[in-house]
């Protein structure tokens, strides 16, 4: 009799495990996915020195994910430290504002480490996730209309605009006047994947047009 309860209580347990593997494996696939989508590599970089530049000693490029391209890194040495200044926005008051921002700090290790070894991340992530986390109307009369912040993978940051001229509407990427004065702006930061770039900019302007419709419904 004792024979035959074990057997039953084995015949249990091995029936619960069967039950359970498939719940665990796939849980086991939805930690993996969340932790690929909240991971930043560096699959590409490249370092160029700089001479006499005033305490820059190189400018470096990145590429994010295979998607994501940030140029014009200043690489510099302070006090036989390196240190990295990423692009920002010069206001006409002189007040500088950051055009990326990382949420993590192993997401600037990461950066960081590419740069000073020249040398891509070791393990190449290439998913994309991102959503709206900061948006600002404007008011004042110009092109642009809304300072807007967009994050990816959940560890960085970019700024970006809602634009609207005589041509219509577009999404301003972080970029810099030309050093001559004239001709075309130099992008800094910027979506390479055209999917990703197509997908993000659309939301943005359908959020723009749906903010209009609602200023119009107002009483």
């Amino acid at each position: 009799m004792g024979h035959k309860k074990l057997i039953g209580k084995w015949w249990v347990i091995s029936l619960l495990a069967i039950i359970m593997a498939p719940l665990f494996l796939t849980m086991g696939r939805g930690e993996k996915r969340k932790e690929s989508l909240e991971n930043i590599s560096v699959t590409r970089v490249k370092v160029e020195p700089v001479e006499n530049g005033d305490g820059v000693v190189a400018i470096a490029k990145v590429m994010l994910n295979e998607c994501i391209v940030v140029e014009e890194i200043k690489v510099m040495k302070v006090d036989k430290k390196t240190v990295l200044k990423f692009p920002e926005y010069i206001s006409k008051k002189g007040i500088a504002y950051p055009q990326i921002k990382f949420l993590t700090e192993e997401s600037r290790k990461c950066v960081f480490s590419a740069i000073e070894t020249g040398k891509p991340s070791a393990h190449k992530a290439n998913q994309v996730s991102f959503k709206i986390t900061d948006w600002f109307r404007l008011r004042r009369a110009g092109k642009r209309k809304v300072n807007a912040e967009v994050t990816f993978n959940n560890v960085l940051a970019i700024s970006c605009g809602v634009m609207e001229g005589k041509n219509g509407m577009w999404i301003a990427w972080p970029s810099r006047p030309p050093k001559e004065g004239r001709g075309r702006w130099k992008r800094q930061i910027y979506i390479r994947d055209e999917k990703v770039r197509g997908t993000v900019e659309s939301l943005l302007l359908t959020k723009y047009r749906t903010m209009l419709q609602e200023e119009g419904e107002d009483w």
